[in-house]
Protein backbone atom coordinates (compact mmCIF):
# COMPACT_ATOMS: atom_id res chain seq x y z
CA UNK A 1 0.00 0.00 0.00
CA UNK A 2 2.02 3.27 -0.92
CA UNK A 3 1.81 6.97 -0.39
CA UNK A 4 2.36 9.75 1.51
CA UNK A 5 5.52 8.48 2.07
CA UNK A 6 4.31 5.14 3.67
CA UNK A 7 1.62 7.25 5.89
CA UNK A 8 -1.28 5.51 4.23
CA UNK A 9 0.03 2.02 4.97
CA UNK A 10 1.38 2.69 8.78
CA UNK A 11 -2.33 4.41 9.15
CA UNK A 12 -3.99 1.16 7.83
CA UNK A 13 -2.21 -1.00 9.92
CA UNK A 14 -2.16 0.81 13.01
CA UNK A 15 -6.00 1.35 12.69
CA UNK A 16 -8.00 -0.14 10.13
CA UNK A 17 -6.43 -3.50 9.92
CA UNK A 18 -7.91 -5.93 11.98
CA UNK A 19 -5.62 -7.73 14.47
CA UNK A 20 -5.78 -10.83 13.96
CA UNK A 21 -2.54 -11.72 12.36
CA UNK A 22 -3.13 -11.51 8.14
CA UNK A 23 -1.58 -8.26 7.89
CA UNK A 24 1.55 -7.64 8.36
CA UNK A 25 3.90 -4.46 7.55
CA UNK A 26 7.10 -3.68 6.64
CA UNK A 27 8.70 -1.91 8.96
CA UNK A 28 11.22 0.77 8.46
CA UNK A 29 12.69 3.95 10.30
CA UNK A 30 9.89 5.46 8.07
CA UNK A 31 7.01 4.24 10.88
CA UNK A 32 8.93 5.91 13.76
CA UNK A 33 9.76 9.19 11.52
CA UNK A 34 6.71 10.26 10.92
CA UNK A 35 4.30 9.00 13.87
CA UNK A 36 7.33 11.85 15.50
CA UNK A 37 7.66 14.65 12.73
CA UNK A 38 4.38 14.43 11.27
CA UNK A 39 0.44 15.11 11.72
CA UNK A 40 -0.29 11.64 12.05
CA UNK A 41 -3.38 9.71 13.79
CA UNK A 42 -1.46 6.78 14.63
CA UNK A 43 2.67 6.05 16.60
CA UNK A 44 5.50 3.97 16.59
CA UNK A 45 4.16 2.05 19.28
CA UNK A 46 1.09 0.58 17.58
CA UNK A 47 3.50 -1.98 16.21
CA UNK A 48 4.71 -4.92 17.20
CA UNK A 49 7.97 -5.97 15.52
CA UNK A 50 8.31 -9.48 14.31
CA UNK A 51 11.79 -9.79 12.70
CA UNK A 52 14.94 -7.62 11.58
CA UNK A 53 15.82 -8.89 8.06
CA UNK A 54 17.94 -6.14 6.57
CA UNK A 55 20.37 -4.22 9.03
CA UNK A 56 21.37 -2.17 6.38
CA UNK A 57 24.11 -0.69 9.21
CA UNK A 58 25.13 3.31 8.69
CA UNK A 59 28.82 4.03 7.60
CA UNK A 60 31.42 6.99 8.33
CA UNK A 61 32.83 7.62 5.01
CA UNK A 62 35.68 10.59 4.31
CA UNK A 63 37.38 10.85 0.94
CA UNK A 64 40.58 8.81 -0.72
CA UNK A 65 42.78 11.96 -0.77
CA UNK A 66 43.54 14.37 1.20
CA UNK A 67 40.95 13.42 4.16
CA UNK A 68 41.94 15.52 7.64
CA UNK A 69 40.95 11.97 9.30
CA UNK A 70 42.19 8.66 8.88
CA UNK A 71 40.94 7.03 11.73
CA UNK A 72 37.85 7.14 13.94
CA UNK A 73 39.54 8.93 16.99
CA UNK A 74 41.01 11.75 14.59
CA UNK A 75 37.39 12.62 13.49
CA UNK A 76 35.95 12.83 16.44
CA UNK A 77 38.64 14.80 18.74
CA UNK A 78 38.59 17.36 15.46
CA UNK A 79 34.88 17.38 14.96
CA UNK A 80 34.65 18.35 19.15
CA UNK A 81 36.99 21.39 18.30
CA UNK A 82 36.02 22.33 14.53
CA UNK A 83 33.12 22.39 12.51
CA UNK A 84 32.85 19.42 9.88
CA UNK A 85 31.16 19.61 7.30
CA UNK A 86 28.91 16.49 7.36
CA UNK A 87 27.18 15.24 3.46
CA UNK A 88 23.71 13.66 3.71
CA UNK A 89 21.43 12.59 1.11
CA UNK A 90 18.41 15.44 2.89
CA UNK A 91 17.51 16.94 5.51
CA UNK A 92 15.45 14.89 8.03
CA UNK A 93 16.82 11.65 6.01
CA UNK A 94 17.42 8.72 8.21
CA UNK A 95 21.20 9.88 7.78
CA UNK A 96 20.83 13.64 8.65
CA UNK A 97 19.26 12.14 12.25
CA UNK A 98 22.06 9.62 12.52
CA UNK A 99 24.57 12.56 11.84
CA UNK A 100 22.56 14.82 14.46
CA UNK A 101 21.87 12.83 17.05
CA UNK A 102 25.94 11.41 16.96
CA UNK A 103 26.54 15.40 17.11
CA UNK A 104 24.61 15.65 19.65
CA UNK A 105 25.77 12.84 22.11
CA UNK A 106 29.59 13.17 20.90
CA UNK A 107 29.38 17.24 21.47
CA UNK A 108 30.50 17.50 17.85
CA UNK A 109 30.11 20.26 15.77
CA UNK A 110 28.55 19.83 12.06
CA UNK A 111 28.02 21.59 9.28
CA UNK A 112 25.76 20.31 6.32
CA UNK A 113 25.56 19.26 2.89
CA UNK A 114 21.97 18.06 2.10
CA UNK A 115 22.12 16.32 -2.20
CA UNK A 116 19.87 14.03 -3.54
CA UNK A 117 21.42 10.34 -3.75
CA UNK A 118 23.98 8.03 -2.30
CA UNK A 119 25.74 8.31 -5.91
CA UNK A 120 25.94 12.11 -5.01
CA UNK A 121 27.65 11.90 -1.99
CA UNK A 122 30.26 10.10 -3.70
CA UNK A 123 30.98 12.35 -5.96
CA UNK A 124 31.03 14.76 -3.22
CA UNK A 125 33.67 12.88 -1.29
CA UNK A 126 35.63 12.12 -4.40
CA UNK A 127 35.32 16.20 -5.08
CA UNK A 128 36.68 17.08 -1.55
CA UNK A 129 33.67 18.80 -1.25
CA UNK A 130 32.84 17.50 2.12
CA UNK A 131 34.68 16.21 4.98
CA UNK A 132 32.55 13.20 5.86
CA UNK A 133 29.37 11.19 4.36
CA UNK A 134 26.94 9.19 6.35
CA UNK A 135 25.50 6.60 4.28
CA UNK A 136 24.70 2.74 4.98
CA UNK A 137 26.69 0.07 3.72
CA UNK A 138 24.50 -1.03 0.67
CA UNK A 139 25.05 2.84 -0.36
CA UNK A 140 28.60 3.01 0.29
CA UNK A 141 30.72 -0.88 -0.01
CA UNK A 142 30.76 -0.71 -3.89
CA UNK A 143 32.49 2.80 -3.41
CA UNK A 144 34.65 1.81 -0.54
CA UNK A 145 35.50 -1.32 -2.49
CA UNK A 146 36.55 0.74 -5.80
CA UNK A 147 38.49 3.23 -4.05
CA UNK A 148 36.33 6.51 -3.96
CA UNK A 149 35.54 6.27 -0.62
CA UNK A 150 37.20 5.06 3.07
CA UNK A 151 34.64 3.84 5.89
CA UNK A 152 36.05 4.87 9.44
CA UNK A 153 33.25 2.71 11.58
CA UNK A 154 30.56 1.21 10.71
CA UNK A 155 26.91 1.06 13.32
CA UNK A 156 27.02 -2.52 13.33
CA UNK A 157 27.18 -5.11 16.24
CA UNK A 158 29.75 -6.91 14.18
CA UNK A 159 31.75 -6.23 11.46
CA UNK A 160 29.99 -6.45 7.62
CA UNK A 161 30.83 -9.47 5.45
CA UNK A 162 31.23 -6.80 2.47
CA UNK A 163 33.67 -4.27 4.55
CA UNK A 164 35.42 -6.68 6.59
CA UNK A 165 38.26 -4.56 7.28
CA UNK A 166 35.98 -1.46 8.65
CA UNK A 167 35.82 -1.84 12.32
CA UNK A 168 32.82 -1.42 14.29
CA UNK A 169 31.77 1.63 16.40
CA UNK A 170 31.91 -0.90 19.49
CA UNK A 171 35.39 -2.17 18.24
CA UNK A 172 36.46 1.57 18.29
CA UNK A 173 35.39 1.69 21.67
CA UNK A 174 31.89 3.65 21.49
CA UNK A 175 29.48 1.12 22.58
CA UNK A 176 26.08 1.35 21.84
CA UNK A 177 26.07 2.67 18.40
CA UNK A 178 24.07 0.03 16.29
CA UNK A 179 22.16 2.40 13.78
CA UNK A 180 20.93 2.44 9.97
CA UNK A 181 18.50 1.74 7.82
CA UNK A 182 17.03 -1.43 8.81
CA UNK A 183 14.17 -3.02 7.23
CA UNK A 184 11.74 -6.30 8.87
CA UNK A 185 7.93 -6.91 9.49
CA UNK A 186 5.59 -5.85 12.34
CA UNK A 187 2.31 -6.42 13.12
CA UNK A 188 -0.47 -4.33 14.90
CA UNK A 189 0.83 -4.18 19.05
CA UNK A 190 -2.89 -5.54 20.11
CA UNK A 191 -2.57 -8.50 17.78
CA UNK A 192 -3.70 -11.33 20.38
CA UNK A 193 -0.36 -13.04 21.72
CA UNK A 194 -1.15 -16.39 20.62
CA UNK A 195 -1.15 -15.33 17.25
CA UNK A 196 1.49 -12.77 17.17
CA UNK A 197 4.00 -15.91 18.95
CA UNK A 198 3.26 -17.81 16.17
CA UNK A 199 3.72 -15.31 13.47
CA UNK A 200 7.03 -14.84 14.79
CA UNK A 201 8.08 -18.13 15.08
CA UNK A 202 7.21 -19.05 11.58
CA UNK A 203 8.37 -15.50 10.23
CA UNK A 204 11.83 -16.41 11.77
CA UNK A 205 11.55 -20.36 10.33
CA UNK A 206 11.60 -18.25 6.55
CA UNK A 207 14.63 -16.19 7.59
CA UNK A 208 16.85 -19.13 8.62
CA UNK A 209 15.96 -21.16 5.74
CA UNK A 210 18.42 -22.12 3.15
CA UNK A 211 15.92 -20.70 0.24
CA UNK A 212 15.42 -16.64 1.98
CA UNK A 213 19.09 -16.48 2.82
CA UNK A 214 20.57 -17.33 -0.61
CA UNK A 215 17.88 -15.02 -2.17
CA UNK A 216 19.48 -12.40 -0.03
CA UNK A 217 22.69 -12.87 -0.64
CA UNK A 218 22.54 -12.98 -4.77
CA UNK A 219 20.95 -9.59 -4.54
CA UNK A 220 23.95 -8.19 -2.56
CA UNK A 221 21.65 -7.96 0.60
CA UNK A 222 22.83 -7.72 4.40
CA UNK A 223 20.86 -10.33 5.87
CA UNK A 224 19.54 -11.51 9.78
CA UNK A 225 17.43 -12.79 11.77
CA UNK A 226 16.95 -10.65 15.03
CA UNK A 227 14.31 -11.44 17.09
CA UNK A 228 11.73 -9.43 18.22
CA UNK A 229 13.84 -7.47 21.42
CA UNK A 230 16.59 -6.61 19.04
CA UNK A 231 14.55 -5.54 16.45
CA UNK A 232 12.87 -3.11 19.53
CA UNK A 233 15.76 -1.83 20.45
CA UNK A 234 16.63 -0.36 17.29
CA UNK A 235 13.16 1.28 17.80
CA UNK A 236 13.60 2.34 20.80
CA UNK A 237 17.16 3.87 19.74
CA UNK A 238 15.99 6.12 16.90
CA UNK A 239 12.66 7.09 18.18
CA UNK A 240 14.61 8.24 20.90
CA UNK A 241 17.09 10.12 19.16
CA UNK A 242 14.16 11.47 16.98
CA UNK A 243 12.02 12.49 19.30
CA UNK A 244 15.13 14.34 20.99
CA UNK A 245 15.94 16.60 17.39
CA UNK A 246 12.69 17.04 16.78
CA UNK A 247 11.91 20.55 17.72
CA UNK A 248 15.80 20.81 14.93
CA UNK A 249 13.97 18.78 12.24
CA UNK A 250 10.60 20.36 12.35
CA UNK A 251 12.58 23.53 12.30
CA UNK A 252 14.41 25.90 9.86
CA UNK A 253 16.64 23.86 7.41
CA UNK A 254 20.21 23.22 8.31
Amino acid sequence: MEGGGAVIGQTYVAKTAPADGYTVMLFTSSAINNSILKKVNYSYKDFKPIIMVNPDAEIVCVPVKNSKFKTMKEFIEYAQQNYVLVSTPGHSSGHHIRAMNMARLMNLKFKYLHNGSAAVQVQQLMGGHCDVAFMTVSEADGAIAGGSAIALGVMSNERVATIPDVPTFKELGYDGWVDGASRGFAIRADTPDPIYNYIVEEFRKIAISERFTKKMKDGGMIYAADTPAEFQRYIDFTADAITALKDVLLGPAK
